[in-house]
């Protein structure tokens, strides 16, 4: 799309510009808050593992050859193991929830948290450009309307998921790690050090996947509200571009800095080449003229493209998709 550049009015309201270079979609706040409860369920998930490892008897045993650890560890045995070892992590990491009841899962509170902060920052940027916005799509009319509770509650499903396969693999994970370890007759140290590996491993992930989630719900909000009042006003809005420009920013991601797009533009790229994963730019509201153009201040554009072109300059990149 085109930027319509307009130099005389400085009252005029075009897209708000976040003032974070590193963290344009505000994420990193909430994103702080989820870490510390996910720092906290590992720790315990980390100290019940190995109270479950150290349930299992073992005896040291002197061979002429070595000299190593034998554990009863029968088939039955193993199977409660594998047994106890799901429940930990289902009660740990999901709070023992059902899918049905993922509405109630402690990651929820975030999900909720984000899509609702996202969507009141939508509706404060379009009611300010738009007194037809303003007029018809209060803050309240939003979020007790079906449409936004059903955007909430797929949300949240699909984060519930996520969180699934994450402890699906942490099991299999930790259940290969201990079983093979105990098979060779490994010494019992060795393997609470590979438990407190393997732990750190899934930790590692669970944060990387929050950060996914809670940037990508922002910035979905934004996004659905945008093509809401797109669907019940006719609002000719579109998504303006905002990259965060730090020196691990995918050239593809950068060079989208200060262009706009629309709903369907943006969900489209962050469906492929895992362009969601770790990204965080942000995407804010903005109002198109009836040539398709951009409406903002020429002083607001320099500033945006001249951040762009310096970043592709310090990075060997030409400024072109």
């Amino acid at each position: 799309m085109k930027i319509k550049i307009f130099k005389v009015s400085a009252r005029l309201v075009g897209p708000k510009i976040p003032t974070s270079k590193k963290d344009p979609v505000g994420a990193n706040r909430r994103l702080s808050k989820a870490n510390k409860q996910i720092e906290a369920r590992y720790k315990r998930l980390k100290s019940s593992v190995i109270d479950l490892f150290r349930s299992i008897p073992v005896a040291a045993i002197n061979s002429i050859d070595a000299y190593g650890y034998r554990y009863d560890f029968s088939a039955a045995r193993a199977a409660q193991f594998n047994e106890a070892l799901q429940q930990l992590i289902d009660e740990i990491l999901l709070d023992d929830t059902q899918p049905m009841d993922a509405g109630q899962f402690w990651m929820s509170i975030y999900v909720s948290d984000a899509y609702s902060a996202g969507t009141v920052e939508a509706q404060q940027q379009l009611a300010a450009m738009s007194p037809l916005y303003a007029e018809r799509r209060s803050i309240a009319d939003i979020i007790y309307s079906e449409p936004y509770l059903q955007r909430l509650s797929i949300a949240n499903a699909s984060t519930y998921s996520d969180w699934v396969g994450i402890g699906d693999a942490a099991r299999n994970d930790l259940s290969q790690v201990i079983m093979n370890a105990i098979a060779v007759g490994s010494n019992p140290r060795d393997i609470e050090s590979d438990i407190i590996k393997r732990v750190g491993v899934s930790e590692s992930r669970a944060k990387s996947i929050a950060q996914t989630e809670l940037t990508g719900i922002l910035r979905k909000s934004q996004s659905d509200e945008v093509q809401e009042s797109k669907i019940t006003l006719g609002l000719n809005s579109a998504l303006f571009w905002v990259s965060a420009l730090l020196p691990t920013t995918r050239q593809t991601h950068a060079i989208r800095h200060s262009k706009a797009y629309s709903p369907e533009q943006v969900e489209e790229f962050y469906s492929k080449d895992g362009n969601r994963f770790r990204c965080h730019c942000g995407q804010t509201p903005c109002l198109l003229d009836e040539n398709g153009n951009v409406i903002m201040l020429e002083s607001s554009l320099d500033r945006m493209i001249s951040a762009r072109d310096k970043w592709l300059s310090a990075h060997n990149k030409k400024p072109s998709e």
